[in-house]
């Protein structure tokens, strides 16, 4: 920095300013890219800098990693010198740490900050170099960072089906189930229970085995886990099935022939067909 004398200026290093704060806002026009607009402000001798540009993000499920670009206004204020206006640019990145997916902590922000300020009306052309002077310097930063328009949670959902959905004794089923709003990128895990029959579960599917199983109507469910979701990352299902007992439909079907056949006898002698030899077979 120029000091001193019009004709014979002297150079001066700026003295660091340590306080400060800063602001910024980023639209983000998809998962990777957004427009930043940023503010900032130092005192102790005093920096202001107003800037925008491109900025990229990868995202994790618990961190964000970041880098902008961006092109300034660069306001000047030094102790012995008028208020410089000029143009500048900060190059940097940073970390931010997931608190909710509403609420990251900015870990830290490091920028390289460049300003370029014109002195021509305290400075002889003799002395070009103090005349116009390119500044650069660090900027740390730490903070909080707020999410708007985030898209809304949705709640992971599960759903069972068995196919075939009535059996007879001994007859296998197979049951299905499936899990929607869960994250694409994460292995679910899947528990199965059933109330009849062998049950045998593997990822998606299960097998069951009624053999031995009394006639009636029984469940299986399903529980489907995100193991990384520390919350709402679960959901449950459950699909019936019924299971025949061949036996008494075998007693039931002979019951109800030998019904038909004391209605046949009984039945009055001008209705009574021609003699006829009647087999009842049984299995």
């Amino acid at each position: 920095m120029p000091f001193g004398n019009y004709n014979a200026p002297s150079g001066m290093k700026l003295p660091d300013m340590p306080a400060g704060m800063g602001a910024s806002f980023t639209y983000n026009f998809q998962k990777y890219f957004g427009l930043e607009g940023d503010f900032g402000q130092n005192w102790d001798n005093y920096e202001t800098t107003l800037s925008v540009g491109p900025k990229a993000t990868y995202r994790t499920e618990n961190a964000n990693f970041f880098v902008n670009t961006l092109l300034s206004y660069n306001r000047l204020g030094v102790n012995g010198l008028p208020n410089g206006n000029g143009i500048g640019a900060i190059l940097g990145g940073g970390l931010d740490l997931k608190i909710t997916h509403l609420f990251y902590l900015r870990l830290f922000e490091a920028d390289y900050v460049w300003g370029r300020q014109n002195y021509s009306q305290v400075v002889s052309s003799a002395f070009p170099d103090l005349r116009r002077v390119s500044l650069e310097g660090v900027r740390l930063r730490t903070g909080l960072v707020f999410n708007f328009g985030y898209p809304p949670l949705v709640t992971p959902t599960a759903s069972c089906s068995v196919q075939p959905s009535e059996v007879m004794q001994g007859e296998p089923i197979t049951a299905t189930a499936s899990g929607a709003n869960f994250n694409p990128k994460h292995p679910l895990t899947y528990a199965w229970s059933g109330t009849g029959g062998k049950l045998t579960g593997k990822d998606t599917t299960a097998s069951i085995d009624t053999t031995g199983v009394a006639g009636g109507s029984y469940t299986v469910s399903a529980h489907i886990t995100d193991p990384k979701m520390k919350t709402g990352g679960e959901a449950t299902c459950t699909a019936n099935y019924t299971v025949k007992d061949h036996r008494r439909i075998r007693r039931r079907c002979l019951a109800r022939l030998a019904q038909a056949r004391c209605k046949w006898v009984e039945a009055p002698p001008s209705l009574a067909p021609a003699p006829a030899r009647t087999t009842f077979l049984s299995r």
